[in-house]
């Protein structure tokens, strides 16, 4: 009998346990989110103040599409998920305002070799925020980032895992061209 009531006892002090830390997840995961959020906030804010300083015009090819930019990602997601990262992405790329695509970088990387050092460093930094964002929100990617190799070897089964990985794949596919937009930005700057 006794022996019965420990491991009831048990039982609900592991559930309690488990039902505080998925609270504590939740709550930790929407302050994250909006932490995240504000990095866009900022960065925006440090294109505006870069204008006020007249060291980029207002109607510059970078300051009217990065801001267009910042300022999509920061309406398309009301809580800063993976989910709703990525969905914005798709939503950026379908209506041109991806500045990792490989057309618009190369347009951007022209317009970046005429303006001064800050606006180089604040488009720079745009990248690497976004490349921050979509590691901080999937653990895969931060997987992907530190095992390489055992990426490739899990990427080979893919086609076994099917759908499950979709959005995880997806964010990777942004992350990289997060990455390889921030290198040639930074080799501009």
């Amino acid at each position: 009998m006794i022996h019965t009531v420990n491991i009831s006892v048990l039982i609900v002090g592991i559930a309690g346990v488990a039902y505080f830390n998925l609270r504590a997840h939740r709550l930790f995961s929407n302050e994250d989110g909006r932490i995240q959020k504000y990095k866009l906030f900022e960065i925006r804010d440090r294109l505006v103040r870069l204008v006020a300083e007249d060291k980029l015009r207002e109607d510059s090819v970078v300051f009217e599409y990065f801001y267009r930019t910042i300022d999509f990602f920061i309406r398309h997601t009301d809580q800063l998920t993976l989910e709703s990262l990525v969905g914005a992405l798709h939503q950026a790329q379908e209506r041109g305002l991806d500045p990792a695509a490989e057309q618009e970088l190369g347009r951007m990387q022209s317009a970046l070799e005429k303006e001064c050092p800050e606006v180089r460093e604040v488009v720079s930094d745009f990248y690497a925020t976004m490349m921050q964002i979509l590691m901080e929100n999937s653990l895969v990617i931060r997987f992907i980032v530190s095992h390489s190799n055992v990426w490739r070897a899990v990427n080979d089964l893919r086609n076994f895992i099917g759908e499950m990985f979709l959005t995880q794949r997806q964010a990777y596919v942004f992350y990289k061209a997060y990455k390889h937009a921030a290198r040639i930005t930074a080799h501009a700057a």
